[in-house]
């Protein structure tokens, strides 16, 4: 799902424990809460810090339905629509990651009423639809992935993360870091890659820039391109960058997103950002561990 960098509005948060989510961001980010909403089967927390607008959902969760339920409840009460990640997916199947340490099955939905209704955001592409996300599924026989970490923390299905659009991915990852965001970092075999370095060079970057910032670069070939367009022309890049989590547990963070013509959600970069994820979470793991230890060994000293 992506917005506007510079037209965000407010983030909506679904969580099955709204006294968790509230405590951290008023206790560890400073928020404060300006409006609540009570239903039978609902509660919604409003918090606001400055210009930025936190809205807190819980309620019951929609666990235990497949992926195409999910899907024709989307399509009927919200009219998103099907589209494919990639042109050779399989309609029932999804796009399938099933390499080494990844093992991911994606469906992704997009929305189009806004432009029917006359309502458009600005874009560089007019034909580019308002709203998209993916569905994530980990593969049967994985271990323990971000997928299943999520679903248990979180306590139900739930946004994982959010993307926003921007103009200028470096110059916006620099500006959020000296603020002080944490970004995942990606393994750097991807920066060493064959033919990725020269697949940076071609898009207009500089490969050492983007690994210094974390910046995942992909590209998309056209596919109803111009006749008189040339080989480069046909290609259309997909900048990305992923913070860490926002809280606590390993259920939420943002994401940064340059589109160059390209439209999907950078397929390319799939296994980049799950082994970047996998890595935090094993490194949290060892961390609390380690933790863990060295408080028994103070308690045994006394």
């Amino acid at each position: 799902m992506a917005a506007l960098l510079n037209r965000l509005h407010h983030i909506s948060l679904h969580v099955s424990n709204a006294e968790k989510v509230a405590g951290d961001l008023v206790s560890k980010f400073k928020f404060s809460l300006f409006a609540t909403r009570l239903t039978d089967t609902s509660r919604q927390l409003a918090f606001r810090k400055g210009a930025a607008v936190f809205i807190v959902n819980e309620r019951q969760n929609q666990c235990g339905k497949s992926t195409h339920q999910v899907m024709s409840w989307y399509e009927k009460l919200f009219g998103f629509q099907r589209f494919f990640i990639k042109s050779d997916e399989d309609v029932d199947e999804g796009f399938v990651v099933n390499h080494k340490d990844v093992g991911l099955r994606l469906t992704a939905m997009e929305y189009w009423k806004c432009s029917e209704a006359g309502i458009t955001l600005p874009s560089v592409d007019k034909k580019e639809p308002d709203c998209k996300f993916v569905i994530a599924e980990s593969l049967p026989g994985q271990g323990k992935n971000q997928v299943d970490t999520f679903l248990e923390q979180h306590g139900a299905p739930g946004i994982q993360h959010i993307g926003l659009y921007t103009k200028d991915i470096v110059s916006s990852a620099q500006a959020m870091a000296h603020a002080g965001v944490q970004f995942f970092s990606p393994p750097d075999a991807y920066y060493t890659e064959v033919g990725k370095q020269q697949e940076i060079e071609e898009a207009g970057h500089s490969p050492q820039l983007l690994a210094q910032n974390g910046i995942l670069l992909d590209t998309d070939l056209c596919q109803d391109p111009l006749p008189q367009t040339t080989s480069s022309d046909k290609k259309r890049h997909l900048l990305q960058l992923f913070t860490k989590p926002l809280f606590a547990e390993d259920t939420f963070f943002l994401e940064l997103i340059e589109r160059r013509g390209a439209t999907g959600f950078g397929e390319g970069n799939i296994r980049a950002l799950w082994r970047s994820v996998q890595a935090h979470m094993e490194n949290q793991t060892v961390d609390s561990q380690g933790e863990g230890s060295k408080k028994t060994m103070q308690s045994g000293q006394y």
